[in-house]
């Protein structure tokens, strides 16, 4: 079982840190234009780990299987990628047209 489950604890464990990092900016840049995107990418790394984890649930334990379709394993493979890459990829964008309007 684990040396199946080993991508995806790893996604875990690499979401989870950049989650925590983004949040430590996020505080330590308290009250500043910044730290709502920093607070933005924190949700979205928070949001694949919790994604990661329901498609790990959805793969070894098939009871929770029963409500769902039977495509939900590979939607939930693919968004576990794609969706916090495309909302950090946001917050990057509108942190540098932020920097970008005071710099020139």
């Amino acid at each position: 079982m684990w040396p199946e489950a080993l991508p995806e604890l790893v996604t875990i464990a690499l979401y989870l840190s950049a989650c925590l990092s983004a949040l430590a900016v996020s505080a330590k840049l308290s009250g500043s234009l910044t730290a709502k995107r920093f607070k933005l990418m924190a949700v979205a790394w928070l949001l694949g780990v919790l994604l990661a984890g329901l498609k790990l649930a959805l793969k070894y334990y098939p009871r929770l299987r029963v409500y769902l379709p039977l495509e939900a394993p590979v939607w939930l493979g693919l968004m576990v990628i794609y969706v916090p890459t495309f909302l950090v990829t946001i917050a990057l964008i509108s942190l540098a047209a932020l920097y970008g309007r005071y710099t020139s």
